[in-house]
């Protein structure tokens, strides 16, 4: 009987601590190796006992698990370090703390990889990894915005011959940090699981990356972006139904087209919630609560609706997959009014919850603007459409520009008109 195939997960924040956590705490748990970017957080895994600890919204009760190995990849070099922290080396030797460590030159072939880091740090952390990834491996990206997939194509594997398999997952759990491989799960949701195809061409507004045989394969690529086509998996990936049957998670498999329109919805949401917020310094739930963001609200959708309805991709009807929602026409699932409600209700929703973006803006961190609406523009500037509020948007969160309220006619001047 053939081993269990092994997941290895690329970016150790809140999501990636989640989906570690379930696939660990899953009935039938595969072997997982989780990959640090910097030999620091060896330091951090140590104190934190070795494993991964979720706390309950309620913060009544956690769960914790630790059957894991460890691999430190550094970013210069083609080489990994490789820790054993397995349950069964800890049940084995408790009192053993020092860890075995074996240089690993070759790297093994990396079958299985969750990508999880932000969008923007994506090439620069896969690009050590690269080597161990061919068109025997999963890649799947969990992560906000979109444009990484065209981005890590263009720059790792721009021969479709070579080329991994692509998985795409959007997220709706709330989970937050409390500390190192600490988390809390705040809102018990769900994922949804894809297949994706680059989109030719196509990479965020910021991104000048490419490679030197990325022309040659432009013919192929082309094929691989219809999810339609002969080159559609026949047989979900392994990781695909590893996901699918993890409890916490509570993920659903669906086809390349539903996870298409199912992404761009939440972009157009990312792309309203996460700068406003971050913009005016306000929770989730304010910018339904202030006449003139509502009305900036309702601005920035109709442009986002004008985009959507531009795509080319998007003209042409895929073959119908089961599970696919057919009850919308494009006009109809693209429409502002629809839009907007989707953009409310997340807000209703999430009403208490501050963004993502204003997280990274209060920390001082690098936002994932270009990824999201970055990516809005550069779609819009190929198709020829204006969209003049999405640019000073993120030209503001790039500068760092703090607004009031009462700022915002001033600002985004057709909120008067």
């Amino acid at each position: 009987m053939p081993p269990t195939p092994k997941i290895h997960i690329l970016g150790l924040g809140n999501l990636g601590r989640l989906f570690a956590h379930a696939l660990a705490t899953s009935p039938h748990p595969p072997p997982i190796t989780i990959l640090f970017h910097r030999s620091s957080l060896q330091e951090d895994w140590e104190n934190a006992g070795r494993r991964i600890e979720i706390t309950s919204k309620d913060l009544t009760s956690s769960s914790s698990s630790s059957n894991y190995s460890v691999e430190v990849v550094d970013p210069n070099i083609n080489n990994s370090t490789n820790t054993s922290t397995s349950n069964h080396n800890l049940v084995q030797d408790e009192n053993t703390q020092e860890k075995e460590q074996k240089s690993d030159p070759d790297g093994d072939l990396i079958e299985n990889l969750i990508i999880t880091t932000k969008t923007l740090y994506t090439v620069r952390a896969l690009t050590p990894l690269a080597h161990r990834l061919n068109k025997n491996s999963t890649l799947l990206f969990a992560q906000n915005g979109m444009g990484t997939v065209e981005e890590v194509t263009a720059a790792l594997f721009s021969n479709p011959s070579t080329r991994p398999k692509y998985l795409a997952a959007i997220t709706s759990h709330g989970v937050y940090s409390t500390g190192p491989f600490r988390s809390v799960h705040a809102g018990l949701a769900n994922v949804t699981v894809g297949p994706v195809y680059p989109q030719p061409g196509t990479t965020p507004a910021s991104s000048s990356a490419s490679s030197s045989n990325s022309t040659s394969g432009n013919e192929k690529a082309e094929k691989d972006t219809n999810p339609d086509s002969a080159q559609t998996q026949t047989q979900p990936p392994y990781l695909l139904n590893a996901l699918t049957i993890a409890p916490l998670l509570s993920a659903t498999s669906v086809s390349a087209s539903s996870l298409k329109y199912l992404q761009l919805e939440k972009l157009t949401m990312n792309s309203i919630l996460n700068p406003l917020t971050a913009i005016l310094h306000i929770k989730n739930g304010e910018i339904i609560n202030h006449a003139p963001v509502r009305k900036l609200t309702r601005i920035l959708v109709e442009e986002c609706s004008q985009i959507l309805l531009s795509l080319p991709e998007l003209q042409t009807p895929s073959s119908p997959t089961e599970g696919d929602d057919l009850t919308l026409t494009l006009e109809e699932r693209f429409s502002p009014t629809r839009l907007e409600s989707l953009v409310v209700a997340v807000a209703q929703k999430t009403a208490a919850n501050t963004s993502s973006m204003l997280q990274d803006v209060q920390a001082g961190r690098a936002t994932e603007i270009e990824y999201i609406n970055g990516y809005f523009i550069k779609r819009a500037r190929e198709e020829g459409v204006q969209c003049g509020n999405h640019e000073r948007l993120r030209g503001m969160v790039r500068d760092g520009v703090r607004i009031g309220v009462g700022d915002v006619e001033e600002w985004f001047p057709d909120v008067n008109k």
